[in-house]
This record gives structure tokens, C-alpha cells and sequence, in this order.
């Protein structure tokens, strides 16, 4: 499916697609706004996975589910990638459950964008995260839990973030061979507020790597 216009959709189901071509994807988004509410993306496989959102302003899944979709190589279950500053997801209520891939790719690719995560679930997937460049993260009352992070260093991974925020958040389980569970490179600003770390292994709950710059501060921040 390709949309290159506004798209809401509204309890649809993706379920059991199969993308033959090498570099397919089962769903398309390049409109300015892209609404998902209560739909099912259920035993897709594509190589690019079962979403790819590119030129989009402002996108929405709520209460939506995400389970057992399958990406190859290094690609994401579901990939966003917009102008630095302007793009903005929102995930609210949402559950990701046992998507995988068969590289070092994640359930969510995000560059350069503004994100809010509310409320939502990611149940034994390969790696959760990862948000390269971003303008602010934020991510409350979220379980993220038995995660498989075999290359990527975290379950959720973030790089040159300005402004972090985790709070009341469960990071429990996950594995992988290095990093944390939650890893961060250069970022300025890191807030992580009553969260709950256990389980993990090779690096622990939580890693941080912050290069020295002159004139930049960097502050963290953990309640």
C-alpha cells in the first residue's frame, strides 16, 4: 500500500502480508499527516518492514498494535525520517510485541524528529529504539521488557539528543552484548524519573557516553 497524501487510517488490519521484492515495504506514507488509530499490523513481512513514513509533519498511532512483523538485514520493523525539527510522533497506548529482524535494525527508526511515547508496551522484540539526532524524547508510564538487542548497544538507543526525558518507565530483562538498556551517546540533557532498571546484562541498566566539547555542558539527572 503507498499513500502520498494525508492518511488516517481507523481500525484497519495488516495481517499476514508478505512483500516479495527484496527492497518492499507493506506500507507506504509520504503525506504530511498520518493517523493511526486502533489498527492491527499482524505477520507482515517486507525487507524494509511493514512501515516506512518519509515527509511527514505530523504522525499518530494510538492505540494500535504492533506484533510479530518481520524486517531483513539492518532495516526496521517501522521506519520514520523527516527535515530536522519539524516532523512529530506521538505513540500513545500502543503495544509492540515479538517483532523481529534479521540484522542489527529495531522495531523503531527515528531521525530527526520530536517524540512522545505514552503508555505503550514492547514485549519481547529484537532492539526497541533507536532515534539518531533528534530534537526531544519523551517516554512515560512505558514497559519495555525481554528485549533482544544482539548488535545495536540497547534496547533503546539514543545519539545527540538535546533533551531526554524517561519517567515511570519498567526496563526489565532485556539482553544484549554491550551498552545498557537504556544507552546514550552526546546527548545534552538526560532526565530519568521513578523507573524501574532489573534483569538486563553486559552493561547494566543504564550507560552513558558523553565526549568532552568545549563550551558544552552536558547534565543527568536520575530520581
Amino acid at each position: 500500500l503507498f499513500v502520498k497524501a494525508v492518511a488516517v487510517f481507523i481500525n484497519v488490519k495488516f495481517l499476514y502480508n508478505a512483500a516479495s521484492n527484496t527492497r518492499a515495504v507493506n506500507v507506504i506514507i509520504q503525506g504530511e499527516i498520518f493517523i493511526c488509530s486502533f489498527c492491527q499490523f499482524l505477520s507482515n513481512k517486507g525487507s524494509l518492514g511493514c512501515l516506512h513514513v518519509s515527509k511527514v509533519i505530523n504522525m499518530k498511532l494510538i492505540k494500535s498494535q504492533f506484533n510479530e512483523n518481520q524486517a531483513k538485514e539492518n532495516n526496521a520493523i517501522i521506519y520514520f525520517k523527516i527535515k530536522p525539527g519539524i516532523f512529530t510522533l506521538m505513540i500513545f497506548h500502543c503495544r509492540f510485541m515479538k517483532n523481529q529482524n534479521k540484522g542489527e535494525g529495531v522495531v523503531l527508526n527515528i531521525v530527526k524528529a520530536k517524540v512522545k511515547i505514552v503508555g505503550s508496551q514492547f514485549l519481547t522484540n529484537g532492539a526497541v529504539l533507536s532515534c539518531l539526532y533528534c530534537k526531544n524524547i519523551y517516554i512515560q508510564t512505558c514497559s519495555v521488557i525481554n528485549n533482544f538487542a544482539p548488535y545495536l548497544k540497547g534496547s533503546i538507543h539514543i545519539k545527540q539528543i538535546e533533551n531526554t526525558t524517561i519517567s515511570k518507565t519498567y526496563l526489565q530483562t532485556n539482553k544484549l552484548k554491550e551498552g545498557g538498556s537504556v544507552y546514550l551517546i552526546k546527548n545534552d540533557v538526560f532526565k530519568m524519573f521513578s523507573c524501574l532498571l532489573s534483569g538486563v546484562n553486559q552493561g547494566g541498566g543504564l550507560q552513558i557516553k558523553n565526549q568532552k566539547q568545549e563550551n558544552k555542558r552536558y547534565f543527568v539527572k536520575i530520581i
